[in-house]
């Protein structure tokens, strides 16, 4: 079995290009895979990143429909809500 660092190093994925670079605003640079489907006329990329840890908790939360109390009980209780 491959490592992760053997895997980037591999010929292969070297000359298609497997991962690309990005720089998350918060995160730093990481490298990402890149659609293994690759049509010339339409080209995808990278559309948004991944959500810290608690970043959409208040969103989904007040999806609940829950009463006023306990959403702010429940929010103040998330095990990750510096983002809120």
């Amino acid at each position: 079995m491959l490592s992760f660092d053997d895997i980037l190093a591999n010929e292969h994925v070297q000359a298609t290009g497997m991962f690309t670079v990005h720089q998350h605003p918060s995160e730093g640079s990481y490298k990402h895979i890149r659609s293994p489907v690759r049509f010339a006329g339409t080209p995808s990329d990278l559309m948004r990143f991944a959500p810290r840890a608690g970043e959409h908790t208040r969103e989904i939360i007040e999806e609940l429909q829950l009463p006023g109390d306990v959403t702010e009980r429940l929010i103040a209780q998330a095990p990750a809500n510096e983002h809120l």
